[in-house]
């Protein structure tokens, strides 16, 4: 009996990524058990052109959404296996993830802040951050309003 042919994504190690418009993700594949494998990477609708190759390295997505990305593996005698990782992408200041930046996100930023009973921290994006210091608050719901009135 032949061993079982099994597709792992290596990178990114999480089956959910967030990350912001523009900004790329490493991807990195693996195979156990398999001769003569070749391997196929689809980005979903992302526009983003498939691979072929084993690790693709560095990918880029434009546009906000949610994508499926998958990682199909085929052998030698035709057998395929895949896995599969959601990769969410958000603009800047998109703080609840629906790929829209709106007074809907200050508003949670700042129920959240203030302690509102009933706001979950949990469900902010942090891929929403806009100036990388890794924490959602204040300079966010600024640059909310900025965007939203036209200024820069």
């Amino acid at each position: 009996m032949a061993d079982e042919l099994t597709a792992k994504i290596v990178f990114p190690s999480s089956d959910a990524v967030k990350i912001r418009t523009g900004e790329s993700i490493n991807f990195k594949g693996a195979v156990a058990s398999c001769d003569s494998p070749s391997y196929s990477w689809s980005f979903g609708d992302s526009g983003i052109e498939d691979s072929d190759k084993e690790d693709p390295g560095d990918v880029t997505f434009p546009t906000a959404g949610v994508y499926e990305v998958t990682f199909t593996v085929t052998d030698g005698e035709e057998k395929t296996d895949n896995a599969s990782v959601t990769v969410t992408v958000c603009p800047p200041g998109d703080i609840n993830g629906n790929g829209k930046v709106e007074m809907t996100d200050a508003i949670l930023i700042l129920q959240i802040l203030a302690g509102t009973e009933g706001t979950d921290p949990n469900n902010i994006h942090s891929a929403a951050d806009v100036n990388d210091d890794d924490q959602i608050g204040m300079v966010e719901v600024i640059y909310i309003l900025r965007k939203l009135s036209g200024s820069k």
